[in-house]
């Protein structure tokens, strides 16, 4: 009885032992896997955290990329004002007409 009871509890041990050899392993490639189970907690706890960390980092790179995208839009938007007004004005004074154009985006001049 007490064999049976002693190989039971090795055949139900054995493949947890593995998943936490098989998780050190993965934790700390190339070096041997662990075999202290609160060590290799420790560890995924560690490497957890450190994963936590460096999403929360690049989700606030990519929000300040985002934000830096939309402003160079709008840089890019009123440089295309300013180049239309500039030829614009330089149209107009090759057919004689002066026209006041003034460098507020989105507002179009007309002559009198």
């Amino acid at each position: 009885m007490k064999i049976i009871i002693a190989s039971n509890i090795l055949k139900n041990s054995f493949p947890h032992d593995c998943r936490f050899q098989d998780l050190s392993s993965v934790l700390e490639p190339g070096r041997p896997a662990k075999t202290d189970k609160p060590a290799i907690l420790d560890d995924a706890i560690r490497v957890l955290n450190q994963l936590k960390n460096e999403a929360q980092e690049l989700k606030e790179t990519n929000e300040k990329l985002l934000e830096e995208i939309r402003s160079l839009k709008v840089v890019i938007s009123n440089t295309h004002l300013t180049t239309t007004t500039v030829i614009l004005s330089a149209v107009s004074a090759l057919h004689g007409n002066m026209i006041p154009l003034f460098e507020y985006p989105n507002i179009v001049h007309q002559s009198e």
